[in-house]
């Protein structure tokens, strides 16, 4: 009897892991599908002459990464532009509008 158990819930277990596997690779095509008719629309759009076309994943990740980029460079020049005065013995840097623009 234990045997028997022992196959039925073996079966039970690879059914469950293959109705797993299918349900994952279903998922994977339809993403795939709704990826490129985005893709596709995008193109129509862009041939289209529209401006703001939607931006793909990996292309969004990638414009973060530059204003991140960007404002941490500003961040370190008003960093040193603040050290630089205080050395030269200003308590307190009067900074113009320019110099305020990595806090934005």
């Amino acid at each position: 009897m234990a045997r028997l158990l022992t196959v039925v819930n073996e079966r039970k277990r690879l059914r469950s892991q293959y109705r797993i596997h299918l349900e994952d690779e279903y998922i994977r095509k339809i993403k795939e599908r709704e990826f490129n008719e985005f893709l596709a629309n995008r193109d129509r759009m862009a041939a289209s002459g529209v401006k703001n076309i939607p931006l793909t994943d990996a292309e969004v990740v990638q414009k973060l990464k530059s204003k991140e980029k960007e404002r941490m460079e500003k961040f370190a020049t008003a960093r040193e532009q603040i050290t630089k005065n205080s050395k030269e013995g200003a308590a307190a840097p009067m900074l113009g509008d320019e110099d305020l623009d990595f806090v934005a």
